[in-house]
């Protein structure tokens, strides 16, 4: 999907190294977590031709809208 994603799409998550208790998508978190540092993930952004950045990089600045 990354590769389909239009120019300037964000795309945001919230990994986790382990799941918390009570948080009921901890679990997801912790593989979401794994699959961002892996190998694949590197691959399918090389191939998307995605570059990463910090939200607040992404965003437009004031005035710039």
């Amino acid at each position: 999907w990354l590769h389909a994603a239009p120019q300037g799409s964000i795309i945001m998550c919230h990994p986790a190294l382990a799941a918390e208790p009570f948080d009921a998508i901890g679990a997801a978190r912790a593989r979401e977590f794994a699959y961002l540092g892996g190998e694949d993930f590197a691959q399918a952004l090389g191939q998307g031709q995605v570059l990463l950045q910090r939200g607040f990089a992404a965003l437009p600045q004031r005035g710039q809208r």
